[in-house]
């Protein structure tokens, strides 16, 4: 990392760092990335996002099994991810092949998966993959896979930057070539750059800057995680707020931006409620403003034996799914968990206290009393029960401050995970962006339904290939293999001229990029803070605008989504991202805040836009969520119409909606996928 001159804006100073690699986040598979000797990593806060926070269940790795008698291959791995629907099949086979690559070296820095007597990873499968191909490792030990990293990250003495806010990536952006016809009726479109990005220094806000640094690199590393901040409730860390719209706002394309995944969390700590605090038969009960409880599950099914099966057949899937409960499956708890919030207006609470009313282990399902007596726990309490599935939860739940002996869990519906963002090739670089490298979360690959654990695969493969192929670009590896020996010395003369030539006009571009970051950066923090600053307190107008889009994500952006308004939707979300200049702040200390609700609002402004398209599409219900109109199918007797939903067209599991913002405007359109090779 060097100093360079600082950019002058007007009289504004801007200090200027550059590197080959810029590292923008700090979870698992920002680190992962970071093998390359003249990397930064610049981070908001070291340990904020959900790589870090230890939750209530075990950490799925999805990988090729290396035990399987009957033997498994890259390509059956990669068929089961195909599977899941709206999946490229070359990534999906990259994925495979690399997961066992990644997973030991995961292994080899210290992160203690279990492995059999012979040495073998010990697998499991899971709701998706029936095969032994999924690694748990147990709550306590999930933040190792960040610690470990961490330290190799550490040992390689590359620098970390903290209290760094990304505010905006430097960039050319991409520009509509040739517009939709009739003979064509898709655009066309040149390809970007990036350069780097811009970021508040939250220690140096107070200096006439408002702390204002740029960061210029040859290729930077985007992993920035899920958009928790899009949510006004949600799984994700109160710290990981996301960045996907700082890329969308360069006009990064986007895939599959409407596979967002919901389930049941704990509201106290935001932690994902599945596995065995389902399968130990909690007491569910709502609890009105007045105070008064109601068991609601139990007029919901024709008996408690079906109510307590299918609450024990909740504990096998992370996620609700759409599929599931449109089948009369378990994902109807999460349903009448919503209805009862947000319908009825009633706090929902798992009581693992008493039991459920008419508990009688006798009558269970086959499945779950099978399983529970096999661990002897069919008797006692819910909370005998989850000792006896968890024998560590004791533990686990006094790291979290929670005591189940003493009150219940109070629960919701929210968001878990984004299985869309950024749309990336094989070796995790922007499809159109190129130097972007999109990893983790904010990489759309996972699909419509990926099996458990493949998302933290996807999030090593891909910081492993966008290393490798970083530094085969700057090692010159990725030029032309063509010349033949009698043209060298003119190849070598060409070469030298038009790097030359290159250099300059690269030079001129990264400048130009760069001042305009900067410009647009000081006006947006010049108007928000008004003339003449005010006291360092929050006026409120920042918090009326979060809330407005939170509510808008909740309405048309969740579990359930209406087809009528859906357009809408979409029509309103762009009208706020217009209003941002109507936003004041109080002082500096809100600098940051200010622009993260900025591109936050970009962000959910592209998310409507992909649902409005789907819906447009006639896509359907399908992943988590389900789309509701009054023509469509009852899920149950007890939901009115307005639950109505619309099934899902099957045949949109072999097209990737892409989304782009250009010029102004988001265009939405459909990408077939490419086959396994």
């Amino acid at each position: 990392m060097e100093k360079l001159k600082p950019l002058k804006i007007g009289e504004t100073e801007i200090p200027v760092l550059r590197c080959g690699v810029l590292v923008i986040g700090s979870g698992v598979a920002a680190l992962s990335a970071c093998t390359a000797a003249d990397t930064v990593i610049a981070t908001e806060e070291l340990d904020g996002g959900a790589s870090c926070a230890a939750g209530l269940d075990r950490q799925p790795y999805h990988h090729l099994s290396v035990a399987d008698k009957e033997g498994d291959s890259a390509w059956k791995m990669a068929e089961t991810l195909w599977a899941g629907g709206a999946v490229h099949g070359d990534l999906a086979l990259v994925e495979a092949l690399g997961s066992l690559e990644a997973f030991y070296h995961l292994a080899s820095i210290g992160v203690p998966f279990p492995l059999d007597e012979l040495g073998a990873p010990f697998g499991e499968g899971t709701e998706l993959d029936p095969r032994q191909r999924t690694s748990f490792l147990e709550p306590r030990d999930s933040r190792l896979v960040w610690e470990r990293l961490l330290s190799d990250v550490r040992a390689r003495g590359i620098p970390i930057l903290e209290g760094r806010h990304a505010i905006a990536l430097v960039a050319d952006k991409p520009r509509m070539t040739e517009k939709p016809s009739a003979l064509n009726q898709k655009p066309s479109y040149s390809r970007g750059r990036v350069y780097g990005a811009l970021f508040i220094d939250e220690k140096a806000m107070e200096q006439a800057n408002f702390g204002l640094e740029l960061i210029l690199a040859d290729a930077v590393v985007y992993g920035t995680g899920g958009p928790g901040g899009l949510y006004g409730a949600s799984a994700y860390p109160e710290n990981q707020a996301g960045a996907i719209g700082l890329a969308i706002e360069i006009g990064a394309a986007c895939a599959n931006l409407t596979e967002t995944q919901f389930g049941l969390v704990s509201v106290p700590s935001s932690c994902h409620i599945a596995g065995s605090y389902q399968q130990a038969i909690p007491r569910y009960f709502s609890r009105g403003p007045d105070g008064d409880e109601e068991e609601f599950l139990t007029p919901l099914f024709e008996s408690p034996q079906a109510r307590d099966s299918s609450v024990f057949r909740r504990g096998y899937h992370g996620r609700f799914d759409a599929r599931n409960a449109l089948e009369g499956g378990s994902s109807l708890v999460d349903l009448f968990v919503h209805r009862e919030r947000v319908l009825r207006g009633r706090r929902v609470f798992m009581d693992f206290r008493h039991n459920p009313s008419g508990w009688n282990p006798a009558v269970l399902g086959e499945e779950a009393r099978g399983q529970l007596e096999r661990l002897d726990a069919l008797g006692g309490m819910p909370i005998d029960r989850l000792r006896k599935l968890e024998p560590l939860v004791d533990e686990q739940l006094a790291r979290l401050g929670i005591d189940l002996e003493r009150e219940p869990l109070e629960i919701a519906v929210c968001a878990l995970h984004s299985n869309g963002g950024l749309a990336a090739d094989t070796w995790w670089e922007s499809v159109n962006i190129e130097g972007l490298f999109p990893v983790g979360e904010v990489n759309g690959s996972h699909g419509i339904c990926p099996p458990a654990g493949a998302t933290l695969n996807a999030s090593q493969v891909g910081g492993l290939r966008a290393a490798r192929r970083i530094a085969c670009r700057s090692a010159g590896n990725h030029a032309p293999k063509t010349a033949q020996a009698g043209d060298l010395q003119k190849v070598a003369q060409g070469a030298a001229l038009s790097a030359a030539q290159t250099a300059a006009q690269a030079a001129a571009q990264v400048v130009d990029a760069a001042q305009v970051a900067c410009e647009e950066a000081l006006r947006i923090i010049l108007t928000a803070l008004g003339p003449g600053e005010k006291p360092a307190r929050d006026d409120g107008s920042l918090q009326a605008f979060q809330a407005e889009f939170h509510a808008r994500m909740a309405n048309s952006g969740g579990m359930i989504r209406a087809a009528e308004g859906a357009r809408e939707a979409a029509r309103r979300a762009m009208q706020q991202v217009s209003s941002f200049h109507l936003v004041r702040i109080g002082g500096r200390v809100h600098i940051p805040a200010l622009f993260q609700a900025r591109q936050l609002a970009l962000a959910h402004a592209a998310y409507l836009e992909a649902i409005a398209g789907f819906v447009e599409a006639k896509g359907g219900s399908r992943g988590s969520a389900l789309t509701v109109d009054m023509d469509g199918k009852s899920l149950h007797p007890a939901l009115d119409d307005v639950w109505k939903v619309i099934e899902e067209k099957t045949s949109l599991r072999d097209f990737i909606q892409i989304v782009r913002f250009t010029d102004g405007v988001f265009r939405s359109d459909w990408e077939q996928r490419r086959p396994i090779p």
